[in-house]
């Protein structure tokens, strides 16, 4: 009687240790697995633009060109460059925190963007506060931690302080 008591111990002992090994593997494959995106696996493009109560507003679009999903949020430091790839002194986009930060996952070749706010060059006069025109717009991704590679595209535009960026928003 106790070796059998014994061996109906052993045998629930068994059971009850599989069961934990495969409630722990449910659980880890339920859990979020998708990466952080990685500036290798995005293109940078310049989407629709418009203008609006002096600003222009241009779509900064940030594309999945990898295999798989990534997801990324938060602010991007963004600038621009002269011919020379210099950064301008007002060439730092500042933070618009109108826009909330939230996660935005890519699939593969799903996009995402960042809304640059360009104040009009007319509304600070001949100050001479503003730049000339850039050639080139720099992105470094938020959480680059990843990968540090800056990101850039073709784009002209004068710059002038208020130059702003949002968070990561979905769509193009």
């Amino acid at each position: 009687m106790v070796k059998r008591l014994t061996w109906l111990w052993f045998v629930f002992v068994i059971i009850l240790a599989g069961g934990a090994v495969f409630i722990l593997w449910w659980w880890r494959s339920s859990i979020d697995t998708v990466s952080t995106c990685s500036s290798q696996d995005i293109a940078l493009g310049i989407g629709t633009t418009h203008e609006a109560d002096g600003v222009t507003y241009v779509h900064a679009v940030l594309t999945n060109s990898g295999s798989v999903s990534c997801k990324m949020s938060g602010y991007p430091q963004v600038s621009m460059l002269d011919a020379q790839g210099t950064q301008f002194s007002q060439g730092e986009a500042q933070k618009n925190e109108s826009y909330e930060v939230k996660t935005v996952t890519l699939d593969a070749g799903g996009q995402a963007h960042v809304l640059l706010a360009f104040p009009d060059v007319s509304s600070f006069g001949s100050s001479g506060v503003c730049s000339a025109k850039s050639t080139t717009l720099r992105l470094y991704l938020p959480d680059s931690g990843v990968s540090t590679a800056a990101l850039t595209t073709p784009l002209e535009q004068e710059v002038c302080p208020g130059f702003s960026a949002s968070t990561i928003l979905s769509g193009s």
